[in-house]
């Protein structure tokens, strides 16, 4: 159920004047009254940077890694929205994410038209590949427009054969300025800010006589294959759902991971009302976990640790039966250690309870002995893919259901720790497996 806050901010947001009694410069203004009234984390450091020839700052919290960094596009319809708007967002960000943010003031509508925003977010990031930030340590982001923006930013770089980011953030992603998704008109009534009036009216002022469909303005219609893991969320109440589930199935049925967070009755881009809205502080967690699972695919080891990465992907197209798989570490390989038999092993108790979450069996077989075991990092990410016009479904274009499972554990399992588990593995139900992964690191011996 929806917390209070939620509605208040439904009811604030249903209060407002129209859109059409207002200028550019008025839509601006009101933007920044509304989330300036949100104060941002304290403790963040701010730097006004030139990235490319771009305005934009370097925004870090407390203990924000140097070599992380979240390249982050604001939303705001491509009119409106600037790195001040969504300072609040941003550091949040920072903080649950561990890195260095790099915000960008890319140019707007309709001043400059399409593709100016799409130069500007190509031009920053190559200008951070350019300071020497490895590809592999950068995650790209945005809500609204910015998530679209990310895309077709994404899609300009794989084209043009630059190294693309770990992975990418998308948040209620505008990515159909054609809009054509049915849930502009099935959840117009739930939407208490986006309807399909306002958005083609925003997307003529980016576009200017740029064609809607084309595929740096509209993802929905690209090609997919070759894009870095996709982290969206979306509100259940947002007429651009169907923007956001439309890039989560053509994504995996082009083989591209995806990780699909459909939030029950959230508003669009609900993540900016984060200083007040418990919903939007728990999506941004979420966001954490993500990347710190992506950043820790490429994560230097520290001295005297090892890491075993146990992982089944299948990937398929819709309708498809995703193939399951075996893997074994057997105790005699060169990661085993010697020890006393001690009760049930920690990694058949993780992989009893991924083998009852996933479509696959995997298992770790450590001959009972216990692994001097010092961190365990158990992701469990199982998608289950209706095929298309499935009576399930809420689209035609087909429908994703997701469960996710983040657990951390340090040190020997206890008897806590191994209830955690069971329990997970007790309500998770067999679905279609996109992904699934264990990290186990233990002390060299």
């Amino acid at each position: 159920m929806a917390s209070p806050e939620l509605k208040s901010i439904i009811d604030m947001m249903r209060a407002r004047p129209s859109y059409k009694t207002l200028s550019v410069a008025q839509l601006r203004e009101g933007l920044a009254r509304l989330f300036g009234q949100y104060p941002p984390p304290p403790g963040l450091t701010r730097k006004p940077v030139s990235a490319g020839g771009v305005p934009g700052e370097w925004i870090a919290a407390a203990g924000a890694a140097a070599e992380r960094v979240i390249y982050y596009l604001h939303g705001g319809a491509y009119v409106r929205g600037s790195v001040q708007t969504h300072l609040n967002l941003v550091g949040a960000l920072s903080r649950v994410c561990a890195a260095r943010v790099l915000a960008l003031d890319y140019r707007l509508g309709p001043e400059h038209p399409f593709p100016a925003a799409v130069v500007d977010a190509v031009a920053g990031y190559r200008w951070l590949l350019a300071q020497g930030v490895a590809p592999d340590r950068i995650l790209i982001g945005g809500d609204s427009a910015g998530g679209g923006l990310a895309l077709a930013a994404l899609l300009s770089l794989r084209d043009a054969g630059v190294p693309l980011p770990a992975g990418a953030v998308l948040l209620s992603p505008w990515t159909d300025l054609a809009v054509t998704g049915e849930s502009i008109s099935t959840r117009a009534a739930a939407d208490p800010m986006l309807g399909r009036e306002y958005l083609l009216d925003m997307a003529k002022m980016y576009l200017g006589a740029g064609d809607p469909r084309h595929v740096l303005a509209s993802p929905v219609f690209a090609g997919l294959h070759g894009m870095p893991p996709l982290f969206i969320q979306v509100g259940t109440s947002e007429t651009l759902y169907d923007d956001a589930t439309r890039i989560a199935v053509h994504a995996s049925a082009a083989e591209v991971e995806v990780t699909f967070e459909p939030w029950p009755e959230m508003i669009h881009a609900w993540h900016l009302f984060a200083a007040v809205l418990p919903e939007a502080r728990e999506a941004i967690e979420h966001i954490g976990a993500f990347a710190r699972r992506i950043f820790a695919r490429s994560a230097p080891q520290a001295d005297g640790a090892r890491t075993v990465t146990v992982a089944e992907s299948g990937r398929g197209r819709l309708g498809q039966t995703i193939a399951s798989g075996r893997h074994v570490l057997n105790a005699d390989e060169p990661l085993a250690a010697g020890g006393q038999d001690s009760g049930p092993n920690p990694y058949d108790l993780l992989l009893s309870a991924l083998g009852a979450c996933t479509a696959m069996t995997l298992r770790l077989y450590a001959g009972r002995k216990q692994w001097p075991l010092e961190h365990v990092s158990v992701t469990l990410r199982h998608q289950k893919i209706h095929a298309k016009d499935c009576a399930d479904c809420e689209t035609k274009e087909g429908k994703i259901d997701r469960i996710e499972r983040d657990i951390q554990i340090v040190g020997p399992l206890d008897a806590e720790q191994r209830a955690r588990l069971m329990e997970i593995a007790d309500k998770c139900p067999v679905h279609r497996t996109l992904h699934s992964e264990v990290n186990v690191v233990t002390r060299s011996v």
